[in-house]
């Protein structure tokens, strides 16, 4: 790699070198304030580019720091009277680092007065130096590393190159980024919930606040590859899902094992499949809305299932699904055929003012709790043949639209509050039928 002589640029030219080799080495929202240049638009405030580098804590949390750039294009070595303005900006404006980037070197004087300040104010920044030497290197280094960074590079490197990379223009740059963090959970298993909670954020916020569709492709096939243990990747295990507020697109995570899922407003495009998915606690989905078919088959939820004011637009199945816990679907609203066909509810089932615009079928339904469906609309045919409840069964303020078959089998010690117009018949020891009057 040949290496500049930085004295054969002008002071404009130093600057633009400086600003790669930061975008280089990995820094994000770099600010070029382009002033000071030999006295023209002197109106920098003290220092030349604005740059924040991120870190990552112990626990995985990414925080960014914030830089204070001065750029010395000098023929001779600094001296110490040129270091005034960056610092004073840095007190100033409370940064993290100021940063001088010197296509020379600093004066011994200059390197005295740094030191000095140090001991005189004890600034809450600290305070950097890269002489031409160091520029060198370290352009050498970023030169190195895309072709070393997944082999040769720590989780801690690969992970923060990620990161600086899904911030780029380039949509292939940003796909990049999202394959290079799947290497760091393939290679280091600690770091999985890390990159899984790194790809959900990309799925919820994109880049600036936009998500193309290849890239999502990419986050989502991430999802799909090493959730299941049946999957194309390596399986990762004890994973917690933060999606709030993303839109997914033919999202298949079928056959997928994670220990929480998080996907309140969300916005489900396309077929959407959690076909046997396992849900070790806690699954939420309120508010969000399934644009097509959306398929629950033999899903198993251990805990809390909340699908509160959800809208299903279209075919909704949870055949064959188990709720271990509470399973909420208040307010939901299905404007397709819903089917609840040999679901097992272990806890409570609450249905509270649900609204079924086509056809609503529970048959061989089995509810072991109390079975709430006060307030629901059903406005086509609702299919409750061979049900089984086990407790209270609540249809108190229900409209019926068309018919109702309620062939049940009913165990629970309290008689169930019936839609208005229907009462109940029985025919032999606790079968029972429901017919209008």
């Amino acid at each position: 790699m040949d290496l500049p002589t930085f004295s054969d640029l002008d002071d404009a030219e130093f600057e633009n070198f400086c600003q790669d080799l930061l975008s280089r080495l990995g820094f994000q929202y770099i600010n070029w304030r382009k002033g000071a240049i030999r006295g023209v638009n002197a109106g920098d405030d003290g220092r030349d580019i604005e740059a924040l580098y991120p870190r990552v804590d112990p626990d995985g949390n990414i925080f960014f720091e914030r830089w204070f750039i001065e750029c010395k294009h000098h023929a001779k070595a600094v001296s110490a009277g040129h270091l005034n303005d960056l610092l004073g900006a840095a007190q100033a404006n409370g940064v993290d680092v100021a940063l001088f980037m010197v296509s020379g070197y600093l004066s011994n004087s200059a390197k005295n007065r740094l030191e000095q300040y140090n001991r005189s104010n004890r600034p809450a920044f600290r305070i950097k130096y890269w002489e031409g030497h160091d520029l060198h290197a370290l352009l050498q280094r970023s030169h190195n590393v895309g072709n070393t960074m997944a082999t040769q590079s720590t989780p801690e490197t690969r992970f923060i190159e990620a990161l600086t990379r899904l911030n780029h223009e380039n949509a292939n740059v940003r796909a990049g980024a999202l394959s290079l963090l799947e290497s760091v959970g393939d290679t280091t298993p600690e770091w999985r919930q890390r990159v899984i909670g790194r790809v959900c954020h990309y799925l919820r916020h994109g880049h600036d606040g936009r998500i193309d569709d290849d890239t999502r492709k990419v986050a989502q096939k991430i999802l799909t590859d090493h959730l299941s243990p049946g999957g194309e990747g390596q399986f990762w295990s004890d994973i917690r899902l933060e999606l709030a507020g993303a839109h997914l697109v033919n999202l298949d995570l079928t056959g997928a094992e994670v220990l929480s899922a998080d996907f309140t407003g969300c916005r489900f495009s396309g077929y959407t499949r959690f076909n046997r998915v396992r849900f070790g606690d806690e699954a939420i989905y309120n508010e969000s809305t399934f644009e097509e078919d959306v398929d629950f088959h033999g899903v198993e939820f251990a805990g809390p299932a909340a699908f509160e004011r959800c809208a299903f637009r279209d075919h909704a199945s949870f055949a064959y699904a188990r709720f271990q816990s509470v399973a909420d679907f208040s307010y939901a609203a299905f404007s397709h055929v819903a089917g609840f066909s040999g679901t097992t509810f272990d806890n409570q089932a609450i249905f509270l003012y649900t609204v079924f615009k086509r056809d609503a079928l529970f048959p061989n339904v089995h509810v072991h709790s109390d079975a709430i469906f006060a307030g629901v609309r059903f406005e086509a045919e609702a299919c409750f043949e061979l049900a089984r409840f086990d407790a209270v069964v609540n249809f108190a303020n229900c409209h019926v639209g068309i018919d109702m078959d309620f062939s049940v089998e009913l165990d629970g010690l309290y008689s169930p509050t019936l839609p208005p117009g229907f009462r109940l018949i029985r025919d032999g020891f606790l079968q029972a039928a429901v017919v209008k009057e």
